[in-house]
């Protein structure tokens, strides 16, 4: 299967990583094991990678055939394309009522997704882009309010469980020099870390970690074959693929070029995306801002869009006094600052040196002091989301997920549904691919 998930601008934030796609295999698994779960608390480790939407449709995806009450026996193994991508594979096993089915019965389905955060949040690395630790979630945000009650009913078991909470800060948007004060809303973020939730989803104790390069999908006699990207050894064969990942049938990506499923493929020219740059910064003591975010609507603050005291929110706190920024850049600002510019590093330090100069300018205003003194920046860095929020047309957003049954070929992502761009959409795209593919294959 392949599923991919991103955030929109209105109201949650997120975006893909500059690496690749990851593939996860559902196979046959004999050993017995419990049903997918959710852990209490992610443990207190260093990742990098921002949470992506596909992954959360990815996770949602395997979570849905793992907790759902079928009498089939399902192991799951991920291979993870893209440079710089691994490999993970989880095992586990779907059971129903008193009886359990032999598991030469089951499908096999590959799940493609990004690599950048399941595979960094199952080998236990913190959601961070730096090496001192420091605390950012600068791809997702927050969840907004859910719009679907199977949304809320998840949303609340993840609080109950732990890995998810209210971020009840101060929040507020800026027009032209009046900081307004926004109504309350309701906004929660994964705790300790936004990983936490992929992370929960995944949580199983049969979890295998393989490092690849890339994989490649083709379709065979035999079903759909994985091989790797580069040597051209063969991964395993499945009966079902699922991509969560659009720009696996790009043309700059040579994922699907042999998968033949010239419906998906062509499609994807329908959705654009929006692109963006962030900051991650570091401040030596509190700025003592009343706003935990702040949304930016017109060039009042240059180039930010989005401004977010990353440790107001909950299981986030320091004990060293320093304090974590992020900053979001508006969408036209990023379009402009990226034009003629394509080599990765330049821009993460352009991102790093403009958003920052924005912010600093900007804080004597935000703080209502002219006399503002700024603390020492200890540490920032810059980070570039290529296709950052789909804007999907109508033949995406008017389902849920497109499966094509004769090629036993799925996808699905935050680019479907009427949720498009949103967490939540990713989440009910999964969910519903998962429903079909269960659907058809008992």
């Amino acid at each position: 299967m392949i599923l991919m998930m991103k955030w929109d601008l209105r109201g949650e934030f997120g975006a893909p990583d500059d690496d690749g796609p990851r593939t996860t295999r559902i196979g046959r698994s004999r050993r017995r094991s419990r049903r997918t779960g959710f852990m209490n608390h992610a443990p207190q480790v260093a990742r990098k990678g921002p949470v992506r939407l596909d992954n959360v449709a990815a996770d949602q995806l395997v979570a849905s055939c793992g907790s759902r009450q079928r009498r089939k026996r399902l192991r799951v193994r991920s291979f993870v394309g893209g440079k710089g991508s691994q490999s993970h594979g989880i095992r586990g096993r779907i059971r129903t009522g008193r009886q359990d089915v032999d598991s030469s019965e089951s499908p096999r389905l590959c799940v493609c997704a990004s690599s950048s955060t399941l595979t960094r949040i199952i080998e236990n690395m913190k959601v961070t882009r730096d090496l001192n630790r420091y605390q950012f979630d600068h791809g997702a945000q927050f969840i907004g309010r859910p719009k679907t009650d199977s949304f809320r009913r998840a949303l609340n078991s993840w609080m109950k469980d732990g890995f998810v909470g209210e971020w009840t800060g101060n929040f507020a948007s800026v027009e032209g020099s009046a900081l307004l004060e926004t109504e309350p809303k309701e906004r929660y973020v994964g705790i300790p870390r936004f990983s936490s939730i992929c992370r929960n989803l995944l949580h199983h104790k049969n979890i295998k970690v393989v490092t690849q390069t890339r994989a490649l999908a083709r379709n065979s006699e035999i079903g759909w074959e994985i091989i790797h990207g580069k040597s051209k050894k063969e991964l395993g064969s499945f009966d079902w693929l699922v991509a969560s990942d659009r720009n696996s049938g790009a043309r700059h990506r040579n994922d699907l070029n042999d998968a033949k499923v010239d419906e998906f493929n062509s499609s994807l020219k329908n959705i654009k995306s929006v692109k963006s740059l962030v900051a991650m910064i570091v401040f030596e003591r509190p700025l003592g801002l009343e706003f935990d975010g702040l949304q930016v609507s017109d060039e009042s603050c240059g180039s930010l869009g989005w401004i977010a005291r990353d440790t107001s929110k909950p299981g986030r706190e320091r004990a060293d006094g320093k304090e974590c920024w992020v900053l979001q850049s508006h969408p036209d600002a990023a379009k402009r600052l990226l034009k003629g510019k394509y080599k990765v590093e330049e821009i993460r330090q352009m991102a790093s040196q403009v958003l920052t100069d924005d912010f600093l300018r900007c804080l004597p205003v935000l703080a209502g002091n002219d006399d503002f003194e700024v603390p020492p920046i200890v540490h920032r860095v810059g980070h570039r989301w290529g296709a950052a929020f789909p804007l999907s047309s109508k033949e995406f957003t008017g389902s849920k997920c497109q499966v094509i049954e004769s090629r036993k070929f799925a996808a699905c992502g935050d680019y479907y549904s009427g949720l498009s761009g949103r967490v939540e959409g990713a989440y009910i795209s999964g969910e519903e691919a998962a429903s079909e593919i269960i659907r058809l294959t008992t």
